[in-house]
């Protein structure tokens, strides 16, 4: 259980109960609710100024038909959900406190849910820029580009360039090492490329996706094939994926990831004549492992080694969760898989274990099938079947700054002892 301030949860109660205020006396579909969030993002929090500790509000608005529609600050749109970045404030918490309040619109009205999250490891960005999609999606809907290829037009690589490049100048700015989520372009990799050439303690985390497909299945004529792709960031054009492989292979990225959000064709349908209606999302949890040994190491461009370290170790150890996870040492869980390099596999809807009937790596094979999974010792997959038990998981707590963190505050002395500031000025009174 994580400990917060008494400044922390005054800020909760105090946010939950100005929500709750305006949202109560808002009328169904009503467009007052930017109006009702101003406030809280230009309420003065000065006085509990600390540099580089920082909290963010989040305010995640559900969109439906005949819903709510708002702009402020930076947002973005996934999953049909509107994601609004309030003006950043800081608070005594070596953590960032993100404070989601996730308000949605019912038959009987509005109803709201405070939920705390509590991010004791890194910071993090999806980057992309709200106010630019939000122009690019109204230029496609004036071209009645109403389909699938809006998603990807409306977000082009520039904006989550743009958008990286502004998270690592402000990350630099107050000293803090950042991960970007999900990248997916060749502007946001060399942004990312360039912080670590100048030193800057910068993560960058592909996720399959964007690894192995490119954006052409989003011009599929059929709209559910082409709706099964619509991801945020978008899956970009051929040429992204070759360089994101490339950078993965160097080091520049670290680990992959998978950005696992399902949608069935029903729910994908919902944006079926309005492309920003689509719920934003792909699978890739159980696909992952197999088809990284299939792109990266069947091809030579990495080692098994290099498997290891991009799939478990460097994940652990960003998470600050190794060696207990991501090594097999004396002390450590015992999580091992066993994947023979020489057994095909091939993916398709029908035979995964999402509970999803569209699959986007549909119809792939490769060579590297996970044959034996052994988890804390135990073996809980073998010849495709599933030998566990409802309640044999484990919570594995994150401590807070991994080594991502070590030397922070040495750094931050010789930038103090750089301003040679302030200077002692004598003051000179004239007499009248």
């Amino acid at each position: 259980m994580c400990i917060l301030k008494m400044e922390s949860l005054l800020l909760c109660s105090l946010i939950s109960t100005f929500l709750m205020m305006y949202v109560s006396l808002m009328p169904q579909g009503s467009m007052s609710c930017q109006a009702a969030l101003i406030p809280i993002h230009t309420w003065r929090w000065n006085s509990w100024v600390q540099r580089r500790l920082m909290t963010s509000s989040v305010v995640r608005l559900l969109h439906y038909q005949g819903g709510l529609q708002c702009t402020l600050i930076l947002y973005y749109r996934l999953m049909g959900v509107y994601l609004l970045v309030l003006k950043p404030i800081h608070v005594k918490l070596k953590s960032l406190v993100w404070i989601m309040v996730s308000i949605w619109q019912s038959q009987n009205g509005m109803m709201m849910l405070l939920e705390i999250w509590i991010s004791w490891l890194r910071r993090e960005v999806h980057a992309e820029n709200g106010d630019g999609v939000a122009e690019g999606q109204r230029r496609m809907i004036e071209l009645g580009i109403m389909g699938p290829e809006g998603h990807a037009l409306s977000r082009p690589p520039l904006l989550e360039g743009e958008a990286t490049a502004r998270a690592i100048r402000l990350a630099a700015f107050v000293n803090t090492p950042l991960y970007v989520v999900h990248v997916m372009s060749i502007d946001a990799l060399e942004e990312i490329a360039q912080a670590r050439k100048s030193g800057q303690r910068v993560i960058g985390e592909p996720v399959v996706s964007g690894l192995v497909l490119d954006e052409s299945k989003l011009w599929d004529p059929d709209f559910i094939t082409a709706a099964k792709y619509v991801m945020s960031p978008p899956i970009r054009k051929s040429g992204h994926d070759k360089a994101l492989q490339g950078a993965l292979s160097s080091g520049i990225l670290q680990l992959v990831g998978t950005d696992h959000c399902t949608f069935n064709s029903a729910q994908k349908a919902m944006g079926i004549h309005d492309f920003r209606k689509i719920p934003n999302g792909v699978n890739g949890i159980e696909e992952r492992m197999h088809l990284v040994w299939d792109l990266m190491v069947e091809t030579g461009q990495i080692s098994a080694s290099d498997f290891v370290r991009i799939t478990s170790t460097a994940c652990a150890q960003i998470f600050n969760i190794y060696p207990r996870k991501g090594a097999i040492l004396t002390g450590s869980d015992a999580d091992i898989i066993i994947l023979n390099p020489n057994s095909s596999f091939q993916i398709n809807a029908e035979s995964h274990h999402s509970r999803t009937d569209t699959n986007v790596y549909e119809g792939k094979r490769g060579k590297g099938k996970i044959e034996v999974t052994i988890s804390r010792g135990r073996i809980v997959w073998e010849n495709g079947e599933l030998k566990v038990e409802p309640g044999t998981g484990r919570y594995v707590p994150m401590p807070p700054f991994s080594y991502l963190f070590d030397g922070i505050d040495k750094m931050d002395s010789a930038y103090y002892s750089s301003l040679h500031a302030p200077v002692q000025r004598m003051i000179k009174t004239v007499e009248s």
